[in-house]
């Protein structure tokens, strides 16, 4: 076998090789590529909202950047040449030469949108309470109603919450404290709970509703302390909600829902630069270039 021909059937098993290795290029990067940008999504929204907890307990303006699409792309090209020259003459005269050649060409190219939150739909969601249906089909699907109440009402039936308003900080009622403590058993129980009712002439009503058939008496007697501290009728077992800071009607109860910046405002009221997350937020605001915050 002369030197041309060892050297072809060198660059066709070459070429072989490469096409079957790459040629499964796309699905291998599905497992890898698609947590890591679901990952990394995730972490920025959690530092994005960490940062701008921090920047409303110094009064500084949150700002809001959202991905809105990741594109990724990737190119496998790859390429083998043979060239060769047989002269006529005796091999030994140098004439006879042979050259193999090959390429390959890799490509990640990822295209991420970002696009500012801004505008004036966006401001208005951030002062403009939440709605009332919102909170109740979490608490329907069985989130903890001490938790979400906690967060989201300003007051329940004039009752109120811990408030950090108008740049005060005011303690919660000790009977707010104590009717979220029993409402947690409550639900537990199956004895509590709250739904939207759709009506066509008044629209939808937030309904909250006291279980006492076939309930445990120690339950019972929590959801009886509750409507005590709450200051709501002892009879009903349903109560219609109106948005109100003061108390409600006879047959109802007022609610005061907060807005998204009463939410971030109130753990924002208890951080403080000295604090793991205050200053883990400082770490990633010097990674940032914007010391203002951490400069003491």
């Amino acid at each position: 076998m002369n030197p041309i021909e060892r050297l072809a059937r060198t660059a066709v098993l070459l070429n072989l090789l490469v096409l079957a290795g790459c040629s499964h290029l796309g699905p291998k990067t599905v497992a890898v590529d698609r947590f890591d940008y679901s990952t990394a999504i995730a972490d920025s929204w959690k530092q994005q909202t960490l940062l701008n907890i921090i920047k409303l307990r110094y009064m500084d303006l949150p700002v809001f950047m959202d991905v809105a699409s990741v594109v990724s792309g990737y190119s496998m090209q790859t390429g083998v040449s043979v060239n060769g020259t047989l002269a006529s003459g005796p091999a030994s005269a140098g004439n006879n030469f042979a050259s193999v050649g090959g390429q390959a060409i890799y490509t990640d190219r990822p295209t991420i949108t970002y696009v500012p939150m801004t505008g004036d739909k966006f401001l208005h969601g951030l002062v403009t309470p939440i709605d009332p249906k919102s909170i109740f089909f979490m608490l329907q699907s069985g989130y903890a109603a001490d938790f979400i109440l906690g967060l989201t009402v300003e007051s329940l039936n004039g009752v109120r919450n811990r408030s950090v308003a108008a740049g005060a900080m005011r303690e919660a009622d000790p009977e707010f404290i104590r009717a979220l403590q029993l409402l947690r058993d409550v639900q537990a129980g199956g004895a509590f709970g709250m739904r939207v009712e759709e009506d066509k002439v008044k629209g939808s009503t937030g309904v909250v509703f006291f279980r006492r058939d076939d309930v445990p008496p120690d339950i019972a007697e929590k959801g009886a302390e509750i409507r005590r501290l709450l200051k709501l009728p002892a009879e009903p077992q349903k109560f219609v909600l109106t948005y109100s800071p003061a108390r409600g009607a006879d047959n109802g109860g007022g609610a005061h829902f907060r807005c998204i910046t009463l939410i971030s405002s109130s753990p924002a009221s208890t951080t403080s630069i000295a604090s793991p997350s205050g200053m883990y937020a400082c770490i990633l605001i010097r990674k940032r270039k914007a010391p203002s915050m951490c400069s003491a």
